[in-house]
């Protein structure tokens, strides 16, 4: 099968937690590798955002990304990228035929609504602007609500990662139960896995962490969605007996440069000097050993589809610790591999943030059973699922 991938706004290529890049690139860049190694052509296309990134590169047998030029060659906030939509579509004629093609966000979408391809189409929102309405005060614009509308209109069908994407769609835009298909994301097992104490104590004092803190990690792109802010705060009112200290691995997407300052200047004030840091995003190896030295993870988004983060640290045998919004409870077992928070109150957080510091049995018991939960699956599964999934459609 050949098959096109569309990703306008960010790269696969592009390392999650830099810029526009999270777990969207994650998915698109594991099932398409996934896909390749089963044997099937995969095409994806993105925005080149340099000009020394412009064209085609092999990443794998089967597997190649095409950096497309579509409005100036460096990055731009995801609502400027409508403005140069158009071109992108236009430049996807020059490329194919292929079988079926997989969009990914609402940019992507209208790509291929601009586009001249007549395929098969299905398309993976990954965020939704009508389900972000109802979890964070500031509301998308007209424009995207209209757009996804009309992708979920058009497109053969929406594949989407979590039940609570699932009935948004029904319930928020009508999208019939039979034209929407749910495909759990999966963990790279060879990548986020258990290391030994010697890799724990190394890690730790090459990134000056005190051996003997409770580490409360969180990852992820630096904006009011992810929360980070309500962590911040949640670390303050722990107390400094509990040994907690919190540190935020993420760098900001165009446009929220200001709310990633206000985090780091929180971050200096007395009641957090020493106990919390903002750090600049890694790449997936380092993450992974961020993930190793972490007593618990921490993603208090106030909005999520899925959450891939809190698999990955299931995987690396870390309790999670999320706000019990949008996917995010079908990523974790409540009370078993995590605990899940129902609100983005700060002082709740820190009580359960003391509660796990002071239970190191719990942790423990809780460790094992996230590793054995996040490692059901692989990626080679979901690739499969999608497969089959792309074949029905013929």
């Amino acid at each position: 099968m050949r098959i096109a991938y569309v990703s306008v706004h960010t790269s696969p290529l592009d390392a999650p937690g830099h810029g526009d890049a999270g777990g969207l690139n994650v998915f698109v860049a594991e099932t398409a590798a996934a896909l390749a190694r089963a044997g099937h052509e995969v095409d994806v296309f993105t925005r080149a955002v340099s000009t020394r990134e412009v064209g085609s590169v092999e990443v794998a047998p089967g597997l190649r990304v095409h950096r497309i030029i579509a409005g100036p060659c460096r990055p731009l906030d995801k609502n400027q990228l409508v403005e140069v939509v158009d071109e992108f579509a236009m430049n996807l004629a020059d490329f194919g035929p292929y079988d079926i093609v997989y969009s990914h966000y609402w940019i992507s979408g209208l790509a291929v609504l601009r586009s001249e391809w007549r395929i098969p189409w299905v398309h993976s929102f990954h965020t939704l602007a009508r389900m972000k309405a109802e979890t964070i005060a500031t509301p998308e614009s007209d424009v995207r609500a209209d757009t996804e509308q009309r992708i979920c209109d058009t497109a053969s069908a929406v594949c989407c990662v979590s039940e609570a994407e699932a009935h948004a769609l029904r319930t928020l835009y009508g999208v019939p139960a039979a034209r929407i298909r749910i495909i759990h994301p999966s963990v790279d097992a060879s990548v986020f896995r258990r290391r030994g104490p010697k890799v724990k104590r190394r890690w730790r004092l090459w990134n000056r962490i005190p051996q003997d803190s409770v580490l409360v990690l969180s990852a992820g792109r630096l904006q009011p969605a992810k929360g980070q802010d309500i962590f911040a705060e949640a670390i303050a009112r722990t107390s400094t007996d509990s040994g907690i200290v919190g540190v935020v691995l993420g760098d900001p997407p165009p446009g929220d440069e200001e709310f990633a300052e206000a985090l780091r200047r929180r971050a200096q004030e007395p009641d957090l000097v020493g106990r919390f840091a903002v750090r600049p995003a890694v790449s997936r190896h380092d993450f992974a050993l961020w993930l190793a030295i972490a007593t618990v993870v921490a993603i208090p988004s106030r909005t999520e589809s899925f959450g891939l983060v809190s698999l990955e640290a299931q995987a690396a045998g870390v309790p999670v610790v999320a706000h019990a919004v949008g996917g995010l409870p079908e990523t974790l077992q409540d009370g078993v591999t995590g605990v899940l928070v129902d609100s983005v109150d700060p002082d709740a957080w820190a009580r359960v943030l003391e509660d796990l510091a002071e239970n190191s049995v719990r942790r423990r018991q809780m460790g094992r059973a996230a590793h054995t939960f996040a490692r059901e699956s692989s990626w080679d599964d979901v690739a499969k699922d999608l497969a089959d999934f792309f074949s029905s459609l013929d």
